[in-house]
């Protein structure tokens, strides 16, 4: 047998060290440009950490004819199962623009809204009209009074959003892939570069039936029995709603959407961020609230 010298010995240890570092990172490479960051491994993780955040801002825009809307909304599944909104509103009319900003605070029990300001464009030789007394104050709405509504409809969106251990998260999951919530092509998934970063924008189709039976399941995992007169099988003929996904590839989050069968779209943003919110005091009923807005457009016309 062929002596092998101690030199030799290093020199193989070496190169079959080199070499198997060489592999590892070429194993590792194409795992995460073929498997990991996959068109659709992107996607299917993308809906679980919606399902695992403790918080998200969405901000809507909405620009038609009849006005323009600005809404952003922070929801948070943290210590506090609550959304916070600020909305914009401007209105065209004969005489300029009408503008309102109101802010709101959304539990799955109750409502609270304020205007935040009020601008009514001046009829000529008339008084400029004043909404200081009703600027601030704030109206509440019960749960018997259909309060906890604006809550759901936050998180209940097409791509809906919260906080839940893994197993309730993956019985979500599997409801959606069985039920075939959300159907795209990932063959023509289309790969961007947005502010620095690389995106896949998703052309999807939701079906209805199947969204209400998903929705369904996860109302009655949080407890909030919104959906409980909902019946799927309503739906069953229903158009399915068609949007844009744009999704970061590399953190896997939701960072758009856009509707395709409106001019509005969401920006998606804040994931993991909560904050502690002390709701109004002394809050009048909301219906108290717009019985007091409706006496001043009646004072001043």
């Amino acid at each position: 047998m062929k002596h092998i010298s101690k030199e030799d010995r290093e020199t193989y240890i070496k190169t079959i060290l080199i070499v198997g570092s060489v592999l590892l990172i070429f194993l590792v490479w194409l795992w995460w440009s073929r498997i990991y960051t996959s068109k659709s491994n992107v996607f299917n993780a993308m809906l679980s950490n919606n399902l695992s955040t403790r918080g998200v801002t969405k901000t809507t825009q909405q620009d038609n004819s009849n006005g323009k809307l600005t809404q952003t909304s922070q929801a948070q599944f943290g210590a506090q199962y609550l959304v916070e909104t600020k909305t914009d509103i401007t209105q065209p009319s004969d005489g300029g623009d009408i503008k309102v900003s109101t802010q709101s605070f959304s539990t799955p029990n109750e409502d609270y809204v304020r205007y935040a300001s009020i601008d009514m464009p001046q009829v000529k030789n008339q008084p400029k009209k004043d909404f200081s007394s009703l600027v601030s104050v704030w109206g509440k709405t019960l749960k018997a009074e259909g309060g906890g509504g604006a809550f759901t409809e936050s998180i209940y969106g097409v791509i809906p959003f919260g906080n839940l251990p893994s197993e309730q998260r993956n019985e979500l999951l599997n409801i959606i892939h069985s039920q075939g919530v959300y159907k795209t092509d990932f063959s023509k998934t289309e790969i961007k570069k947005e502010g620095g970063r690389t995106v896949y924008i998703y052309d999807v189709s939701i079906n209805l039936k199947s969204y209400a039976t998903f929705l369904k399941a996860y109302d009655k995992m949080l407890g909030l029995k919104q959906m409980d007169s909902v019946n799927p099988a309503d739906y069953e003929k229903a158009d399915p709603i068609k949007v844009k996904l744009t999704v970061d590839k590399l953190s896997r989050t939701l960072s758009k959407i856009d509707y395709q069968d409106e001019n509005s779209d969401e920006t998606i943003a804040g994931y993991g961020i909560a904050k502690y919110v002390k709701l109004p005091e002394n809050a009048i009923s909301r219906q108290e609230l717009e019985g007091k807005l409706q006496k001043l457009l009646q004072a001043i016309q």
